[in-house]
């Protein structure tokens, strides 16, 4: 590809990005819980999560953590591991893989007992070509060397339908969301110690910003979170 090529799938890409969240955000600017997005609950035995994404680990949309991914994970992991669980949580609006991956595994914090990192939608929406995505991906590698905790990989969500967005810009993202998650999950599964969390449906036009919306993200990923941890007997 000529860097003329180049520039010009990267500005279109950015353009279909600005397209999506603005139809992300057409009932108004999403709040965002002012204490951050990380969460405790009380217990033996504690679990420490480290979780990393973009705006759905912020909790955009809601008012503080509880309503947001953090709270409905951490209480769905208390009540079927029946011990305390501290996930320290890491989320910004608009953030690729390039931002994530130093996040997972920051220096001097506390090992984890697992990772839970949310990837490829920003990319999707700015139409990165699977080409690479899979190279990408390398940045990954550190989280899942030798001796790392378990590395759980949430996948792209669907595309809603009903987005506020052109049918071209749908058929676009949609595609890229497909390309992006084939070659996450090919990653994953040659990855001892990475577990996926398959791509979830939206249940509304808004792939982010209702406390039911996280509810049902951290309804899938927390088996997938248990069974890493009991697979390290962490």
């Amino acid at each position: 590809m000529t860097l003329t090529h180049t520039l010009i799938h990267l500005l279109g890409g950015r353009a279909v990005e600005r397209a999506v969240m603005r139809g992300l955000a057409s009932d108004g600017s999403l709040p965002v819980a002012p204490t951050g997005p990380s969460m405790l609950r009380p217990g033996d035995n504690m679990l420490r999560v480290r979780l990393v994404g973009g705006g759905m680990v912020r909790s955009l949309g809601v008012t503080t953590a509880e309503l947001g991914l953090a709270g409905h994970l951490s209480r769905l992991l208390q009540g079927s591991l029946a011990r305390g669980v501290s996930i320290d949580a890491w989320g910004e609006s608009g953030a690729d893989l390039y931002d994530m991956a130093p996040r997972l595994c920051p220096e001097g914090a506390p090992r984890p007992h697992v990772r839970v990192v949310l990837v490829g939608l920003i990319e999707a929406m700015r139409l990165r070509p699977s080409s690479r995505w899979r190279k990408d991906l390398a940045l990954l590698e550190p989280a899942v060397a030798a001796g790392e905790p378990p590395l759980v990989v949430v996948l792209a969500p669907s595309m809603p339908n009903d987005l506020d967005v052109s049918p071209w810009v749908r058929r676009r993202v949609a595609k890229a969301i497909e390309k992006i998650n084939a070659a996450t999950v090919d990653w994953v599964d040659r990855h001892p110690g990475a577990y996926r969390v398959p791509a979830i449906p939206p249940s509304t036009r808004k792939m982010l910003g209702t406390s039911e919306d996280y509810a049902r993200t951290a309804a899938a990923i927390a088996p997938v979170v248990a069974e890493a941890v009991w697979a390290a007997k962490e």
